[in-house]
């Protein structure tokens, strides 16, 4: 009996101090937890804080640099419209002051002047030459049919106007002889052809053309 007295006081006493040992260890872990609640909340808190404090930084800034740059774009717009109204402005001043008392530009002028027949002096070159030598065979057969007694001792063209139709028509001033001088009107048409349309005789050098 006295052994089994002794046996389950030594049990009692290490239950007791393991139920001891568990309360400690249970108060260090609510401890602990508590702590780490404490310090995980505390910690996510600050970073989302500051996380958020970022982004909203970083929103004002590029509201900002929107805001810069909308102000950008308008100044532009601005300037370019400015600039677009100036070259209006010219561009009426400049029509204003090509166009003459007709009421027309000096381009329509240029325009209808060639259209409607209007005569421009040319150089003699070898282009006006070789119109004169096709021609000369015609120039003395349309002579001699107009009863006409030239001797057609030369044939050279020195002196020439051009005008604009379907082809070019000619005025050629052509000597053909001492002081002899005739006046042709030849058209060249489109296919490179050349036709004698007029002869006027008995023309001077001084005799306009």
């Amino acid at each position: 009996k006295t052994l089994n007295l002794n046996g389950i006081m030594s049990v009692a006493s290490q239950l007791l101090q393991v139920e001891k040992r568990q309360v400690e260890l249970e108060a260090q872990v609510k401890t602990f937890q508590n702590v780490l609640d404490k310090l995980e909340g505390n910690n996510w808190q600050t970073h989302f804080n500051k996380q958020l404090t970022k982004v909203r930084e970083e929103a004002s800034k590029m509201e900002q640099s929107l805001q810069q740059k909308q102000s950008e774009n308008d100044r532009l717009k601005e300037e370019r419209n400015i600039a677009l109204n100036e070259v209006k402005e010219l561009t009426q001043k400049l029509r204003q002051l090509q166009t003459p008392k007709t009421g027309r530009t000096i381009d329509e002028e240029k325009r209808d002047s060639v259209r409607c027949g209007g005569w421009m002096d040319k150089q003699i070159d070898d282009n006006i030459a070789s119109i004169a030598n096709a021609i000369k065979e015609a120039t003395v057969n349309r002579a001699k049919a107009d009863g006409k007694n030239l001797k057609f001792e030369q044939f050279n063209p020195i002196q020439a106007q051009s005008q604009v139709v379907a082809g070019i028509n000619w005025r050629l001033r052509v000597q053909i002889a001492s002081k002899q001088f005739i006046h042709l009107t030849v058209w060249a048409k489109l296919d490179r052809t050349y036709e004698l349309t007029a002869i006027e005789y008995g023309k001077s050098e001084a005799d306009a053309l």
